[in-house]
């Protein structure tokens, strides 16, 4: 029917609306609706969901440029060539901006991810572990507004039950605290991994010196100054070679840098060029003595005399012996003041005859002696055997005589048998003198080789040690090698020379080549003679010093010096510095030859230095340098940091799978069924009265009512049709 117009506006028909019959009941849509919402990606919702996975995603991104920061600076500060991607970072100063941006971003994810891990708590709690009525509001509530996990350490009964579950779910409350709390310093824990470190830089081509002859002038009393530092080298050598009556170091190749500069040789990491090797191994032996005469006659320094050889086949590594005849030789001993019976310290270097008629030749040199003339002409500067020295160890200053002239003879002592010492008494059989004979082939060459270390290289002085007042070489006996144990080159701060088989000669051997025989003698006169100037200038300069001293001298005796503490000084005692330095390497290692070849290796490290002064660059190499700058050098900050991440995520994953098991009626982030949840037949009769009081007020409230005993839970209410509340918790 239709209704009559009224006040002027039409009447329309009523038509009530009713659902086809194929439409679904209000109970059905509810039931869907429930089912829906009861799965875990309804519980979570999409912002959770998002925090959750996308969260993850970002943190993994985040750590990602840390990890790499981290594992090239740890890589470079070993000595392995950098990317040049982080070498431009470095550059740039952007690594403790990194760590600040990416440590920024994993601190909001984490707190972003342990807000909806509160929340989750929070579900836990009500719908499985229960709740005292006073706090059944603020777990509901949680849900919805996913505060941080320290809101739920506050609680007024933290849910701690008898059982697994509330145990698990305080354990991981509290672990999460405590990451959260930790993560804010992540930052300082990161940065707290840098330190002044340096690394290796892209190899380039540069220009070097080049050891070529130059005319060499007088090098000045070297001996009688201290040495400025020892210059940092490369080495690669032989374990010493230990025998019956030898002592040889085995062969020591050291390769000089051809850098003035001291940061330079100290930073160098990587060297591919021509550089000037030499072999500093030392063989000492014991030689044949006889017609010793001791002339005293000049008591400051007595004179020892008499003639030397080599016995025919005792020692493997000399070849020529068997031509090799009695070498006379006059040494000046050392003696003490007025100390008496010294029994140590007291050595003379001597170098007999100034080798002019010496022939054994030490095995496998790296420069061959040759021939002196060629064609009836004097090749200048070329030697024909390996140089040779002898060491004069007064062991007892009380034997020697102080005035006149006295015979002294060859005594024996089972000690000789294994040592490479000789031992000289008097007429008395009192011992007097040891004494040895050391070979070196101080030749040196150019080659073309490889040079690395991951370390920075070490130049170390002499201290003077005011209380013990003497000499502290400890630092530079490490350097050299001349300790027993030998450390490693890392240890002393040496470089890595290649193997000797992978050197290329800058330039071929000075043989006489067959096309200028009968061209130009002169010529390859000239030539072999600049070879020879170049290869023996370390014995040609160590020759000059010897030989000036000797003539400066009022003795007759061959060129040597004097290393003794306690001498009387003179132009013969070399500086206390050198003195110092073998002395303690004699007394530590117990070898003479080790003692020696630190001593020649200092002395040709000043002639090469003092001589690079002079020269132009006349050949290239490629090199890499160390260069320093605040990188991470540990691994400590970022472990701590990762270990917080990493349980972060998995106190993330424990509770999600809690969630999804333990939880069926929580919805997060909504703030409605968090409301509603909350009203209940249980607590309708608080929530009347509760609108004027505080927290404090409803909790004496609910205790007076004897209330506060019983736990309660949200859970699906039989008794308010299908209602999903907050009542009381029913034993599982």
């Amino acid at each position: 029917m239709s209704r009559p117009r009224e006040s002027g506006v039409d009447a329309v028909a009523y038509i009530p609306l009713t659902a086809p019959k194929n439409a679904p009941s209000q109970a059905q849509y509810e039931v869907k609706v429930a089912k829906k919402e009861s799965s875990l990606w309804a519980r979570l919702g999409v912002t959770q969901i998002l925090i959750l996975c996308l969260g993850s995603i970002i943190l993994t991104i985040a750590v990602l440029p840390l990890a790499w920061l981290w594992v090239e600076s740890m890589a470079a500060a070993a000595g392995r060539e950098p990317s040049s991607v982080w070498i431009s970072v470095i550059e740039a100063n952007w690594t403790t901006r990194i760590v600040t941006i990416c440590t920024a971003i994993l601190r909001a994810v984490v707190t972003a991810q342990a807000n909806v891990a509160t929340a989750m708590f929070a579900g836990i709690i009500l719908e499985r572990v229960g709740s005292p009525l006073a706090d059944g509001p603020f777990y509901s509530t949680m849900r919805a507004l996913s505060g941080s996990p320290t809101n739920l350490l506050w609680t007024p009964s933290l849910p701690l039950r008898e059982n697994g579950l509330s145990v698990l779910v305080v354990t991981l409350i509290v672990l999460e605290v405590s990451v959260i709390i930790a993560v804010q310093f992540l930052s300082t824990l990161l940065v707290a991994d840098f330190g002044n470190g340096a690394f290796t830089q892209t190899s380039n081509m540069t220009n070097i010196r080049q050891l070529n002859y130059t005319r060499d002038p007088f090098l000045g009393p070297w001996w009688s100054i201290p040495p400025v530092a020892g210059w940092t080298f490369a080495e690669q050598s032989e374990p010493p070679i230990p025998g019956p009556k030898y002592d040889d170091t085995g062969h020591t190749y050291r390769a000089f840098l051809p850098y003035l500069e001291r940061v330079q040789r100290k930073s160098l990491r990587y060297f591919r060029g021509p550089v000037p090797i030499s072999d500093q191994r030392v063989v000492c032996v014991q030689p044949k003595l006889r017609d010793l005469r001791l002339d005293a006659l000049n008591p400051t320094f007595p004179r020892l005399s008499g003639q030397m050889a080599i016995a025919n086949g005792t020692y493997p590594m000399l070849h020529g012996t068997d031509s090799q005849s009695y070498l006379p030789f006059t040494c000046a001993l050392a003696t003490s003041m007025p100390i008496s019976n010294q029994k140590q310290g007291l050595t003379s270097l001597c170098w007999p005859d100034y080798g002019m008629e010496w022939k054994v030749l030490l095995e496998d040199p790296l420069v061959t002696p040759g021939p002196t003339t060629y064609k009836g002409s004097i090749v200048p500067g070329y030697l024909q055997a390996s140089t040779l020295f002898m060491l004069l160890d007064v062991v007892s200053s009380a034997g020697v005589p102080n005035n006149g002239t006295e015979e002294v003879r060859l005594m024996g002592n089972n000690d000789t048998t294994s040592s490479p010492w000789v031992m000289v008494g008097n007429v008395t059989n009192d011992p007097m003198v040891r004494v040895t004979t050391c070979m070196a082939n101080l030749g040196v060459d150019t080659f073309t080789t490889d040079i690395h270390s991951n370390w920075e290289g070490s130049e170390p002085t002499m201290s003077w040690n005011q209380p013990m007042r003497r000499y502290d070489t400890e630092s530079m006996r490490t350097q050299l090698g001349a300790i027993r144990p030998r450390q490693p080159l890392n240890q002393r701060g040496v470089l890595v020379l290649a193997p000797r088989s992978d050197w290329q000669p800058l330039s071929s051997d000075p043989v006489i080549p067959t096309s200028v025989l009968n061209v130009s003698d002169t010529k390859w006169l000239k030539s072999r003679s600049l070879s020879a100037s170049n290869a023996w200038s370390f014995m040609g300069a160590l020759a000059q010093i010897l030989i000036r001293m000797q003539n400066e001298g009022t003795m007759m005796v061959d060129p040597g010096i004097i290393l003794s503490r306690d001498s009387p000084p003179g132009i013969y005692i070399a500086h206390e510095s050198y003195t110092s330095l073998f002395q303690d390497t004699l007394e530590q290692t117990r070898s003479p030859a080790v003692a020696l070849q630190a001593l020649l290796t200092l002395f040709t490290q000043m002639v090469y230095y003092e001589r690079l002064l002079r020269l132009n660059g006349t050949e290239r190499a490629e090199t890499a340098f160390s260069h320093a700058a605040l990188i991470p050098t540990q691994w400590t900050g970022f472990g701590v940091g990762m270990g917080l991440l990493f349980s972060h995520w998995v106190v993330m994953a424990i509770v999600v799978g809690l969630f999804a098991r333990y939880t069926r009626h929580s919805l997060l982030g909504n703030h409605w069924q968090a409301v509603s949840q909350v009203y209940s037949k249980d607590t309708l009769a608080v929530l009347e009265m509760a609108d004027q009081m505080k927290d404090r007020e409803v909790e004496r409230w609910v205790k007076r009512k004897e209330l506060g005993e019983e736990l309660y839970s949200v859970a699906l209410d039989e008794g308010e049709e299908g209602r999903v509340a907050l009542t009381v918790k029913h034993s599982d």
